[in-house]
């Protein structure tokens, strides 16, 4: 979960390089929030999936906090009790999410003194507002209703996601995916992947600058251009399966074009601005902060999403189950708070109402739910309920040939793009669906697709082989592959904790 707290690691780095006071390191300043009646200073991070506060730097704002901290990819991570949040007029009560700073951190910040500093507010918190990125007053404001301009725009489809991506047509008929990042103030505009780095810089190659750079249907003029670490193109495509190439915008980038998003209606608009004039001096503006106007609302759903996910790793399934049950009451259309309760639910036995959470996390984000088709498919071995009886049609939802696994008729898309690895949970849906058996799926594991470890993906196989064999009555064999799957504890990942219920029942009833 290091993205979770990308911004908590963004700033490690400049401690580490002695520029933590310096805040011209974060792009967009969101000024007018107050936390538990004190001004707060944050962040806004489009590609961050949460807010949260950074332990020790928002001492001053005085909130009482939960005494446990529990360790998540590395990270420790504790909630608050619920806080009064003001912003844009509104006031809500909710639990904040924090992450603590590692010692070496905290004692270099207490020897450079106060650093104007909070926290950032993530994506999922301004995705309901109509946003206007607005690089002529350097402001990102929000608006009542689409601006008229935008309907010769080009309009590309929102991912229904933690972060700010959007949909690319390909001129090919792939599907390519574009990030936009406030957290990126670099010189650099846009970020490529491999394959469009390589054709660029074939038709470039001498230069990291051109007139005219093609990003699927839009063209952007005067910007500076390099490839993408693959830990970002794993992470972008991570989010968003079917695409076969990935591009990340920065703010020089929104320096260049005209973007407005409707998240909750799932569009974004953007249109290209002209080439800049050379007779002309620069901009001496581009560089200037970027603020959030103080009439951008947030919403508090996500805040109780996190907090589900806390109680999650202090093995508090009951609260944990509230705070996601509490988030869908403020947002039904909140698919993490969906998919959290799913997995509580599956962790506490309640494995008809999980199907449940599964379906609406499936219907919301179709393109997007390989993990959560597979949970429903093993739980539907372990009801006894045949899938095709149970699956739920989504409306709209189309895959192209060779791009999906078919699981009676349950769909995962999670077919890597040409020139990467197959996503573990392919490789399982595979073997849900019998293409692959014990032995197959034990050595596929033993090679890590990129985004899973091969350790982790060998914890997950015996999970499913669990599941598997207790499908066919053989408790004796399921008992056995649960217990290699706790015995891996991989604790990061909901198999760990299924794996546990299912021994635990299995345990309670064995004869004595």
């Amino acid at each position: 979960m290091p993205a979770l707290f990308r911004g908590l690691l963004v700033f490690m780095a400049f401690v580490l390089a002695g520029r933590a006071d310096d805040l011209s390191i974060f792009p967009v300043d969101f000024p007018k929030i107050e936390i538990n009646g004190r001004p707060a200073n944050m962040f806004l991070d489009t590609m961050g999936p949460a807010t949260f506060r950074i332990d020790p730097l928002a001492k001053h704002l005085e909130m009482k906090d939960r005494p446990a901290w529990v360790n998540i990819s590395g990270i420790s991570v504790k909630i608050s009790e619920l806080t009064p949040v003001k912003a844009a007029g509104q006031t809500f009560q909710a639990p904040f999410l924090i992450g603590r700073l590692p010692w070496w951190a905290r004692l270099s910040l207490h020897l450079m003194g106060k650093i104007p500093l909070d926290g950032f507010v993530g994506w999922p918190e301004v995705r309901d507002n109509i946003l206007v990125f607005d690089s002529g007053r350097h402001t990102i404001r929000r608006v009542e209703q689409l601006p008229p301009e935008t309907s010769g725009w080009l309009k590309l489809k929102v991912v229904p996601s933690d972060y700010l991506l959007l949909e690319l047509p390909l001129d090919d008929g792939e599907m390519g995916t574009v990030s936009v990042d406030t957290g990126d103030r670099r010189a650099t505009a846009i970020r490529m992947s491999e394959a469009p780095w390589k054709e660029w810089k074939a038709a470039h190659p001498h230069a990291m600058r051109t007139n005219e750079t093609k990003v699927g249907a839009l063209t952007l003029t005067d910007v500076v251009v390099k490839e993408m670490s693959a830990s970002q193109v794993n992470d972008l495509l991570n989010e968003t399966p079917a695409a076969t190439a990935a591009w990340k915008f920065g703010m020089a980038a929104l320096e260049r074009l005209d973007l407005v998003v409707d998240a909750h209606n799932g569009w974004a608009y953007l249109h290209p601005k002209p080439p800049q004039d050379t007779t002309k001096a620069p901009d001496t503006d581009a560089d200037a902060e970027w603020k959030v106007a103080d009439n951008v609302r947030l919403s508090s759903d996500n805040f109780f999403v996190y907090s589900g996910f806390y109680n999650w790793f202090k093995n508090d399934f009951t609260n944990a189950a509230a705070d996601y049950a509490h988030a869908i009451a403020l947002n039904p259309r909140n698919a993490d708070a969906y998919s959290g309760r799913g997995t509580t639910r599956e962790v506490l036995g309640d494995f008809t109402n999980a199907v449940a959470d599964y379906d609406k996390v499936i219907e919301l984000k179709p393109r997007n739910s390989e993990w959560e088709r597979v949970y429903r498919q093993a739980l539907l071995w372990r009801l006894g309920r045949p899938p095709h009886e149970e699956a739920k049609p989504v409306v709209g939802e189309k895959e192209t040939p060779g791009t999906a696994v078919v699981l009676d008729p349950v769909v995962v898309s999670a077919l890597r793009p040409k020139g990467y690895k197959e996503r573990w949970a392919k490789t399982i849906g595979r073997f849900l669906n019998g293409s692959l058996d014990e032995k197959s799926l034990l050595t596929a594991a033993r090679k890590s697709d990129g985004q899973t470890t091969a350790p982790e993906q060998k914890a997950l196989a015996c999970y499913y082989i669990g599941m598997m064999r207790l499908s066919k009555g053989d408790k004796a064999g399921a008992h056995e592959w649960f217990k290699k799957c706790q015995s891996a504890g991989m604790k990061d990942d909901s198999e760990y904790y299924f794996a546990v219920e299912e021994l635990a029942l299995l345990d309670a009833a064995a004869p004595r």
